[in-house]
């Protein structure tokens, strides 16, 4: 199916406000810290590796439940920062 590029605004304006609403009790208590809550379409992993470029710390996910086991976003995070070694990855586990 086609990429529509306003649909694709309107969505991502719509996930970067829920994203601002899940963090904002963060930010309140660590109003030092950065945050810029962005929603794009594509591949996580490609968005990742090129903001990647410009930040201090970058923060992935792991649903999974069975120890070291991650998934293909944070996989090819953690590759590119071994290769690039530009900022610190961290691999966070939630439900």
């Amino acid at each position: 199916m086609p990429s529509d590029p306003e649909l694709d605004v309107v969505l991502g304006k719509q996930d970067a406000a829920t994203l601002a609403e899940v963090l904002h009790r963060w930010k309140e208590k660590y109003p030092a810290v950065e945050v810029m809550e962005e929603s794009r379409s594509g591949s996580p992993a490609v968005h990742l590796a090129d903001a990647y470029q410009e930040a201090s710390l970058v923060v992935v996910g792991r649903r999974s439940p069975l120890g070291g086991h991650i998934g293909p976003v944070t996989q090819a995070m953690l590759h590119h920062a071994t290769a690039t070694a530009t900022a610190p990855v961290a691999v966070v586990a939630h439900d």
